[in-house]
């Protein structure tokens, strides 16, 4: 039978991941009469930021993802969470969980290797979980802090740029003004969706993003899911 405690965790965790303390309605008032933002928070109405559990599993999911694509990045989450990762079997259906830092720091460097990792992901991912393991990384203890700070902290981390740190911020901690502006998938839909002549520029995307303030987190995810919901002009890139 699970302890309170064990229950009191998994109601945190669930409440984490599918971002169950964050509501979309401030976001949809905010931008109901953006003649793009409007329609596409109508044909996704009720749409969350799928979180993660922990800010640590959330950094390691980012860094896996720079400059791959997210097949690719998922597939080596996968074998992953398979090799490093506890499982449990209930009701005939085998869980897995995540690795813990311990057992991400302990791995073999070569394992990295054979689970498709770049020399130098592996080296950020093995630095970063050992930081954790050790104690001198608190990466839940930055939870509820300015948006500034935490993206500070993140960037002092090896691996971490500016659309990792920013990427965490807005699907990890739930800040609700991050903006991925590297981000290729967000670029794209904004050329789509505000039928642009061209793809945004970095300057160019904080420039027009600054209407969506302080939702920028909630119209990068709208933004992010509109290929699904909305026709657009634009079809390529």
């Amino acid at each position: 039978t699970p302890e309170e405690g064990d229950l009191d965790a998994a109601e945190v965790a669930a409440r984490h991941l599918f971002s169950l303390d964050r509501s979309p309605q401030p976001f949809y008032q905010h931008v109901a009469g953006d003649p793009y933002l409007g329609p596409i928070c109508r044909a996704l109405w009720g749409l969350r930021p799928l979180g993660s559990p922990s800010i640590f599993e959330m950094l390691i999911t980012a860094i896996l993802g720079q400059q791959i694509s997210m097949i690719a990045a998922h597939a080596i989450k996968e074998r992953v969470v398979l090799a490093l990762g506890t499982s449990a079997k209930v009701a005939g259906t085998r869980y897995h969980a995540f690795p813990t830092p311990e057992a991400l720091a302990e791995a073999d460097p070569a394992a990295y290797l054979r689970f498709k990792f770049s020399r130098r992901k592996a080296e950020y991912v093995r630095d970063l979980a050992a930081a954790v393991a050790g104690g001198t990384v608190d990466l839940e203890a930055l939870r509820g802090q300015p948006h500034q700070a935490i993206l500070e902290q993140l960037l002092a981390l090896r691996g971490i740029g500016r659309w990792t740190a920013e990427y965490v911020l807005l699907r990890g901690y739930g800040d609700a003004d991050a903006l991925p502006t590297g981000d290729a998938g967000l670029r794209r839909q904004v050329y789509r969706q505000y039928h642009l002549p061209q793809p945004p520029s970095d300057t160019e995307l904080i420039a027009l993003a600054e209407g969506w303030r302080p939702y920028r987190s909630w119209a990068t995810l709208y933004l992010w899911s509109a290929e699904w919901a909305m026709p657009s002009r634009n079809s390529v890139f």
